[in-house]
């Protein structure tokens, strides 16, 4: 989808992200149809190419970005310069930050563990390094069932990309996936912390 600013509507008040990238939740009405969003804007001193990354990823694992659109204006007085937002679907869920802080079931601590494992091995299939998984880039939604996201691919490399090479000549993607990697043991690590084990049924007999 790609289309003008109009017809767009952000909530300054309803912040979902804060930082040099602060993210809005909004609508978007492209044609009859209104699609929540989140909203992040791109100040001039913050270069990014996420959603040009994030167009050539489809996977359930991963937000959705609909579109990059110019906007020289101040969206509201402490969010000065902005030139460029990106749109991406909002996501019903909670951070895995506050997830975390619950008991849950060993199986589903499973599912997400599986989730996480599969979308970065997808990542590194497309030589594609996120650099920033942490508790608080990835949401648990159970919207359509138990899912987990990931978000924020503003630190993200593309090595495939002629330009991230020429850029950055030092850098091997078999070695830079190892930071994905050893994210992704942490993440896991707190998964495990929070998982509800089954109660022991009774004493188990050694057969020795």
């Amino acid at each position: 989808m790609d289309s003008g600013i109009e017809g767009l509507k952000w909530y300054p008040l309803d912040c979902l992200g804060r930082g040099k990238q602060p993210v809005f939740r909004g609508e978007w009405q492209i044609g009859s149809e209104k699609l929540p969003v989140a909203i992040k804007v791109i100040r001039n001193d913050n270069y990014t190419n996420e959603d040009k990354i994030l167009a050539n990823l489809i996977h359930r694992n991963i937000v959705q970005c609909y579109s990059r659109i110019s906007a020289p204006y101040e969206i509201r007085e402490n969010v000065p310069n902005a030139y460029d937002i990106i749109l991406f679907e909002y996501i019903e869920g909670e951070r895995l930050f506050d997830y975390v802080l619950k008991k849950h079931p060993l199986n589903e601590i499973e599912q997400l563990a599986r989730q996480l494992y599969d979308v970065v091995d997808y990542l590194h299939t497309l030589y594609i390094v996120h650099y920033d998984l942490h508790p608080f880039n990835i949401l648990i939604s159970r919207r359509n069932g138990l899912c987990l996201k990931i978000l924020d691919f503003g630190a993200a490399l593309d090595f495939t990309d002629a330009e991230t090479i020429l850029n950055n000549p030092r850098l091997s993607f078999e070695v830079e996936k190892q930071a994905d990697v050893i994210q992704v043991g942490q993440i896991v690590k707190m998964l495990l912390s929070c998982a509800e084990y089954p109660k022991r049924m009774g004493k188990i007999k050694s057969k020795l």
